[in-house]
């Protein structure tokens, strides 16, 4: 019986996060070193306010999973922008920009849901 084949398991990361909220913006940013963009998935879920940044399941040997949960309703995560550069994941979700809070309400989706290779700067 060959119990240490087979079966692999995955180490749990946790990645250092950083959030800077400006006056124009809420950047959030997550040190991914040594990660691919292409093994990186960001979930914008916009009508609950939050995002998750985890590892794509077909990475074998790490995970990760970060949510950032208490994004206040000033920021417009219907217009987030992601980037990753030098191993950093930077997501910058705009100030809502009074006027616009309204405009297309009834036409925005119930969710979105979005991977860094969709969303560019």
């Amino acid at each position: 019986m060959d119990q240490g084949q087979g079966a692999q398991s995955r180490s749990l990361f946790t990645p250092k996060t950083e959030r800077i909220e400006e006056d124009e913006a809420l950047t959030l940013l997550v040190h991914l070193r040594g990660f691919a963009e292409k093994h990186i998935e960001c979930r914008i879920i916009a009508p609950s306010h939050y995002i998750r940044v985890c590892s794509d399941p077909a990475l074998k040997n790490w995970h990760f999973d970060t949510l950032f949960e208490d994004i206040p309703e000033k920021f417009n995560l219907y217009e987030a922008k992601t980037k990753f550069v030098d191993g950093i994941l930077t997501i910058r979700v705009p100030k809502v920009i009074p006027g616009q809070a309204s405009n297309g309400a009834s036409e925005a989706p119930t969710r979105q849901e979005s991977s860094t290779s969709k969303l560019r700067a």
